[in-house]
C-alpha cells in the first residue's frame, strides 16, 4: 500500500482510462483519482476449462489415503504468511474432530513452520501437503469446502475456481475477496485471525450437507462472470 498507492496516484495524472478488478479499488479510484474513465472488471479472466477432469471423488480420496466419510477442507496457494493457513489449522485444532482433514496445495517459505505447528497441535494425521500442482480440479472433487483466509488479495482466483467447481467457501472478510464472498450465501467469512468464527463456520458446514449443496450450486453460477469469455467482452467494451 505504501509503495503502490502513491505511484498509482502519481501516474493517474497521466492516465486516460483506469481498469480496476475489485469494488474497493473502483470506489477508491472514483473518490481519489481525477481520471475521466474508470472501469470495474470482474477480475482478469479465469480459464475454467482447466478444472475439468473425469476422475471420481472416491478415487481421489482413496489415492490420498482419505475415507469417504472424512470432511475435507482444501486450500491452494503459496505457503506464505499472507495466505494465513495457520488460522485454519488453529480452527481445526479447536474443533478436535479426527474426521476433519485439511489438504494444502502449494509450496513456499512457511512450509517448515507450518509442519512444526501441525506437529505441536497433534494434527499430523489430519493435514496433508500436496505440493505444487496444476491438477486443481482433481482436488476440488475430493474436497467438501474451500478455505481462503488471506490477509490481503487483489481478488483471489483460487477461490473463484473453487466456486466454479461447486465448493462452498470459508474466506476472510477483506477487500477483493468481499467482491464474491457473501456471508451465508457463498459460505462463511471472518476476520483473518478470528479462529473462533472460522471454527464455527467449519462446524456449520460439516453438520449440514444440504447447506453445502445449496451454497455449492449458487457458487457454480456466480463464478461464471469471472470467466475468460466475460473478461474478453469487458475489455472489448473498454478498448473499442
Amino acid at each position: 500500500w505504501l509503495l503502490y498507492y502513491p505511484l498509482d496516484k502519481m501516474t493517474a495524472k497521466h492516465t486516460d482510462t483506469l481498469i480496476t478488478i475489485n469494488q474497493d479499488d473502483f470506489a477508491l479510484a472514483k473518490e481519489k483519482f481525477k481520471i475521466a474513465n474508470i472501469h470495474l472488471m470482474h477480475g482478469v479472466g479465469v480459464d475454467f476449462n482447466r478444472l475439468e477432469c473425469d476422475v471420481k471423488r472416491q478415487d481421489i480420496r482413496s489415492e490420498l489415503g482419505l475415507c469417504d466419510d472424512d470432511f475435507i477442507l482444501l486450500s491452494i496457494g503459496e505457503l506464505n504468511k499472507n495466505k494465513n493457513n495457520i488460522s485454519i489449522l488453529r480452527a481445526i485444532h479447536k474443533l478436535n474432530n479426527p474426521k476433519l482433514k485439511y489438504l494444502i496445495a502449494g509450496n513456499g517459505p512457511l512450509k517448515s513452520y507450518l509442519e512444526q505447528e501441525i506437529a505441536q497441535m497433534g494434527l499430523s494425521e489430519q493435514v496433508k501437503f500436496l505440493g505444487y500442482t496444476r491438477e486443481i480440479g482433481r482436488y476440488h472433487k475430493a474436497a467438501d469446502v474451500f478455505c481462503f483466509v488471506s490477509h490481503r488479495e487483489g481478488l483471489g482466483l483460487a477461490a473463484i475456481e473453487a466456486m466454479y467447481s461447486g465448493l462452498p467457501l470459508i474466506t476472510s472478510n477483506i477487500r477483493g475477496i468481499n467482491d464474491y464472498s457473501a456471508e451465508g450465501v457463498t459460505g462463511f467469512k471472518a476476520a483473518p485471525g478470528d479462529v473462533d468464527k472460522l471454527a464455527e463456520s467449519i462446524d456449520k458446514l460439516m453438520k449440514s450437507p444440504e447447506l453445502r449443496e445449496t451454497m455449492g450450486d449458487h457458487n457454480k453460477k456466480a463464478a461464471l462472470i469471472y470467466s475468460n469469455e466475460e473478461a474478453k467482452k469487458a475489455l472489448e467494451k473498454i478498448y473499442f
